[in-house]
């Protein structure tokens, strides 16, 4: 659909909550049309910036929700990008290594960013690999090597080598091709997903390549979405909820 077809519907906050992932065509490749297309949905977080499949922003106590991806100029060759649905692999993992996903269920891992000059991220609560509701479903998948800070604190001895048997073998289930799908993105398409459930790495790519995209905190999002579910269709939808 064109960014201007986009503002006036609520299939791109809905298609993520239900399917992990929304595709939008027609959109200028450019940062400020990218940027149209996004905020309606809610505000454009700042981040600090894993060649494998990783979630972004697993150093913020509250992660940023949804993930936007706009190829803007694409290199010479190569370049493609990899997408791995979280929940999914962890449904195996319950199903193949249940005591492996209850560890990662349970003991709370730190996370921090200091590459940014003038910026040290460390939230101050640790979460967990996977994260439930009270009704024990899964709401989100932190998992990211790279901001992965010092484990053990508060943890018993035999958990540290639990943790890193648990972890290797979620790592293989990632790693899967099974699980892995590869995507070669193109001007003008833009790949908004669940951050909190769709993980994402990029291939090496030859040339010159431009990429824009932005980060939309969870909460905005949500409630985005739950305001446009509530109304009837209309040409002012974007308005609700602001």
């Amino acid at each position: 659909m064109h960014v201007s077809d986009a503002k006036r519907t609520s299939g791109m906050p809905k298609s993520p909550h239900d399917h992990g992932i929304c595709v939008v065509s027609g959109v200028p490749p450019a940062p400020d049309d990218t940027e149209a297309l996004i905020l309606p949905i809610g505000h454009i977080r700042q981040t600090h910036c894993a060649p494998r499949a990783h979630t972004h922003t697993a150093y913020f106590t509250d992660a940023a929700g949804l993930q936007v991806f706009h190829l803007l100029q694409a290199g010479d060759g190569g370049g493609t990008t990899l997408l791995v649905d979280g929940f999914y692999t962890a449904a195996l993992l319950a199903q193949l290594h249940p005591t492996a996903y209850a560890t990662l269920a349970r003991l709370r891992v730190p996370y921090h960013a200091s590459g940014t000059p003038g910026s040290r991220l460390c939230p101050p609560i640790s979460q967990p690999v996977l994260r439930h509701d009270a009704r024990g479903d899964l709401v989100q998948v932190r998992w990211n090597n790279e901001d992965r800070s010092v484990l053990g604190a508060g943890w018993k001895a035999d958990d540290v080598c639990a943790w890193y048997d648990a972890a290797d073998r979620y790592r293989d289930l990632l790693q899967s091709e099974d699980a892995e799908y590869w995507v070669q993105l193109t001007p003008g398409t833009v790949v908004v997903f669940d951050s909190w459930r769709v993980m994402h790495g990029p291939s090496a790519f030859s040339g010159q390549r431009r990429m824009c995209g932005a980060h939309v905190g969870a909460d905005d999002w949500m409630s985005r979405r739950a305001a446009l579910a509530s109304q009837p269709r209309s040409e002012d939808v974007w308005q609700i909820g602001w």
